[in-house]
């Protein structure tokens, strides 16, 4: 008899999966520069500065939770798939 069925487990509690991921943090696990996340956030490389900026300073802006939900959606997506060749559209289109 093995010791696993001498003992009783406990089911796990369930744990809600995090349903944001900060861009910042995406940027930094995909290593991509601000012109590339800029482009995969369809925003400008200023507004994207903007986010990245030091809380308290006059140039942060909060980042919406909109952004953080896409980054967690295209976090899970790359995992999957991959990461797609954003060096060169982000070029093409910069």
């Amino acid at each position: 008899m093995s010791i696993f069925a001498t003992k009783k487990f406990l089911p796990l509690p369930e744990v809600e999966p995090e349903r944001e991921m900060c861009p910042l943090d995406f940027q930094e696990k995909w290593g991509l520069t601000i012109n590339e996340m800029s482009y995969v956030l369809g925003v400008s490389p200023h507004t994207y500065k903007h986010w990245r900026a030091r809380k308290g300073t006059k140039s942060h802006n909060e980042i919406p939770t909109s952004q953080k939900l896409h980054c967690k959606a295209l976090d899970q997506l790359w995992s999957i798939s991959g990461m797609p060749n954003v060096r060169v559209l982000a070029k093409k289109y910069l």
